[in-house]
């Protein structure tokens, strides 16, 4: 379950400003494809290749101080403005320290949807907004 907040920024907006909480409930199936050298002692390279492809169980947004503007979707909704499959890929590399029976690994990764939240975009394929995430990932690892 993830959850966002937006602050209600409108143009036209001559009100107080709200904040719109939303909360998406998901479930889904990782895929990974990873090398290391788990024999070699001391410092190597590791590297990692994977997707998910994630259903969309739940989708509930609220704004402050209106409750007549929560919307609630669940998978079996029969109109929803979301999409029920989504998927991403993720990617990172980076330096892996091993000894003996463990292991610790440090470096970037970078996180890509490949579809958008939204079931019908008003714009074309290649300008719709995805969600996407950069960061640094580290690991230990033991029993190997």
């Amino acid at each position: 379950m993830w959850a966002s907040s937006l602050l209600d920024l409108g143009q036209f907006s001559t009100g107080p400003l709200r904040t719109t909480d939303f909360r998406y409930r998901t479930a889904g199936i990782p895929v990974e494809l990873s090398y290391s050298n788990p024999a070699k002692r001391g410092w190597s390279l590791y590297g990692r290749l994977g997707g998910v492809v994630s259903a969309l169980l739940g989708v509930r947004s609220e704004v402050e101080g209106s409750p007549e503007a929560t919307r609630t979707y669940s998978i079996a909704s029969a109109s929803t403005p979301y999409r029920r499959v989504l998927g991403s890929i993720r990617g990172g590399a980076g330096a892996q320290f091993g000894a003996g029976k463990w292991a610790m690994t440090l470096g970037p990764v970078a996180e890509l949807g490949l579809v958008p939240l939204n079931a019908h975009p008003a714009q074309g394929f290649l300008a719709q907004s995805r969600p996407y995430s950069f960061g640094v990932e580290a690991s230990v690892e033991f029993g190997r």
